[in-house]
């Protein structure tokens, strides 16, 4: 697969009474042996109107990137020198939901006494050319399809006001959606065992040469289309990029905002 370009982010909510930034994120590229690099991104958001977001939101990413690690480690073993794991798919899956579950348990084994606390989950793999996303909650995944000069917002984000869309109250982005947008139905810790229905798998077979792959907590896009991220983007060089949404994303409200870009190619 060609060259990867990796451009990071992560600003506090402007607002002065806001003390932490309730958002994580991490990245890691490791190759194991002489398979293809593997790429592992996550960005959680801590839940708004519970206690200590920035401990659930570093509690679900720590626990997610270690669970997942160790979990491809035991995929190789010196009878498997020549694994590659593009031809394992399902096992990369299987890795990834393990390592949500354990990101789920350890948002709540991080929770002090008597306090509930809550965080989104959204993280992406991949291996050469192959990609895989999984989301809980409501951080956005957008892919940019070069061939289809395209970008689509690939994660399912688990709110009432998609719930509402699904069962036909009113169209997605209408003003009815945003004053629902923020009530999430789903998210880390909120159950003692994650069910395994809950996390949204997308699966990019193919990633191509001038693909783009983005990962945000929702305050980096605030009410933006995805044509209209796609063109924050676009607006400026690669390197103030992510500044420019921001800013942008401000004029819709203000958040925490994080965002993880990267550009294949």
């Amino acid at each position: 697969m060609a060259r990867c370009r990796y451009y990071f982010r992560s600003e506090k909510s402007k607002d002065p009474c806001h003390e932490n930034n309730e958002d994580s994120f991490l990245h890691s590229r490791f190759t194991i042996m002489n398979d293809v690099g593997i790429d592992v991104m996550a960005v959680s958001d801590g839940i708004g109107g519970l206690s200590n977001g920035h401990v659930a939101s570093h509690a679900a990413v720590t626990a997610f990137m270690e669970t997942f690690y160790r979990e491809i480690l035991e995929l190789y073993t010196p009878y498997r020198k020549n694994l590659t794991c593009i031809h394992y798919c399902g096992e990369l899956k299987e890795a990834m939901v393990r390592a949500f579950a354990a990101a789920n348990d350890n948002v709540l084994c991080t929770a002090a006494s008597g306090i509930r606390q809550g965080a989104t989950l959204s993280a992406a793999v991949l291996a050469g050319d192959y990609l895989i996303t999984g989301n809980i909650g409501d951080s956005p995944i957008y892919y940019y399809n070069k061939e289809e000069n395209r970008m689509d917002q690939i994660a399912v984000l688990q709110t009432q006001a998609e719930e509402d869309v699904m069962e036909g109250k009113y169209e997605r982005y209408s003003d009815a959606y945003f004053e629902n947008d923020y009530l999430l139905t789903y998210y880390m810790g909120q159950y003692s065992k994650l069910p395994e229905n809950l996390i949204h798998f997308h699966v990019q077979e193919k990633v191509m040469p001038g693909d783009q792959l983005l990962l945000v907590s929702d305050g980096a896009v605030g009410r933006m289309l995805p044509e209209t991220v796609y063109a924050n983007l676009m607006s400026s060089d690669e390197e103030k990029a992510l500044s420019i949404l921001f800013e942008e994303a401000l004029k819709d409200k203000d958040d925490d905002q994080t965002a993880m870009w990267i550009r294949i190619g």
